[in-house]
């Protein structure tokens, strides 16, 4: 039918912002499909900001892999560090200005939206 709500998290349905950014991952997906192809997996591992929400429903399976980033808050307890799970998820907890060393570089997209709103 054309709609974006699957593209929009539950009970934000009225944010203009996480329209424009289903939109965005719509026109995204189609395009980077059409460069890496649409196998399951093809565009390599994914990394998104806070919860892979965009990647995981908008990237329609083209990502192998699923990361999260969060941003490292000592005060809030959120130290930094890599945390990598059975199936080889990673949960990433740093400062995105100044990424440590350990930091992955081998992501073939990254979704970061409303980084500023935090």
């Amino acid at each position: 039918d054309g709609s974006l709500s699957y593209l929009v998290p539950e009970g934000q349905s009225l944010a203009i912002g996480r329209h424009q950014a289903a939109r965005f991952m719509e026109r995204a997906s189609d395009h980077i499909a059409s460069i890496v192809g649409l196998a399951p997996g093809a565009a390599g591992r994914c990394l998104e900001w806070d919860s892979p929400f965009y990647a995981v429903k908008g990237m329609q399976g083209l990502c192998r892999k699923h990361d999260i980033l969060v941003y490292a808050d000592v005060k809030a307890g959120r130290h930094p560090g890599l945390r990598e799970y059975q199936r080889g998820t990673r949960v990433m907890t740093m400062d995105v200005l100044h990424p440590p060393p350990w930091a992955p570089t081998d992501y073939g997209v990254i979704v970061c939206f409303f980084v500023l709103e935090h």
